[in-house]
């Protein structure tokens, strides 16, 4: 669903979580030390904090919807958009497969997490997106479309 960004607060130095499960501890997963990250506000508070490689929170650690995110200077290029989405929102928890376009799977699954500008990423030819125990799923694109995806299985 889309949001509103009421304001954007800089912070000092902050531990920020990457990957799938970014309000997860430190200790339990990919993360990164950012100086200077920037805290957006949103409105309406996002119903469902999942938002890929953000670390997120509720304001006074309440349980609730998310009223806030934090990303790094270097993220926001490949997080947010102004552009609506390709498709209806509701189809964005489709699974990634052959023939889609480079941009569906920005709006499907995001960017992959690494350290790249969109422009350098936008030129792979291979994403590969993290999963649990070092698996990761990889997309192949030829064209800017895709031609092939590796799921690993679940062990």
């Amino acid at each position: 669903m889309p949001a509103r960004v009421d304001a954007i607060l800089y912070g000092v130095v902050d531990w920020l979580a990457g990957g799938k499960d970014a309000s997860a501890p430190y200790h339990m997963g990919l993360g990164f030390l950012a100086y200077a990250p920037l805290l957006f506000l949103v409105d309406p508070p996002l119903q469902s904090a999942t938002a890929e490689g953000a670390s997120y929170g509720n304001i006074g650690g309440m349980p609730g919807p998310c009223p806030e995110f934090k990303l790094a200077d270097f993220q926001v290029e490949t997080k947010l958009s102004l552009a609506p989405p390709p498709f209806p929102i509701d189809a964005t928890q489709l699974p990634i497969h052959t023939g889609m376009s480079r941009n569906d799977v920005i709006w499907t699954r995001g960017y992959p997490e690494e350290l790249a500008t969109k422009a350098a990423m936008l030129r792979e030819t291979v994403w590969r997106y993290g999963g649990a125990m070092g698996q990761f799923t990889t997309v192949t694109f030829r064209r800017d479309r895709v031609v092939s995806v590796y799921v690993p299985p679940m062990m």
